[in-house]
């Protein structure tokens, strides 16, 4: 039976809830690390190169892009 709320490392000098944090905190990083690299290759496979050449990056994108 639950008796309240987990204690932490500083009320109750548990770690298990500062290591379930911090796998937490992992988990995003991977997922996040993962996502991002699959999104940046179907980008680059559906768009071409992400970069732009170096003669318009030499004029600038200001430039290339202004009205």
């Amino acid at each position: 039976i639950n008796k309240g709320p987990a204690t932490g490392l500083i009320w109750g000098g548990n770690l298990n809830q500062l290591f379930a944090q911090f796998i937490g905190i992992a988990s995003i990083g991977v997922f996040t690390f993962v996502f991002s690299l699959i999104t940046w290759w179907l980008i680059s496979k559906l768009l071409g190169s992400l970069r732009v050449t170096p003669k318009e990056e030499e004029q600038g994108l200001d430039n290339l892009f202004a009205d």
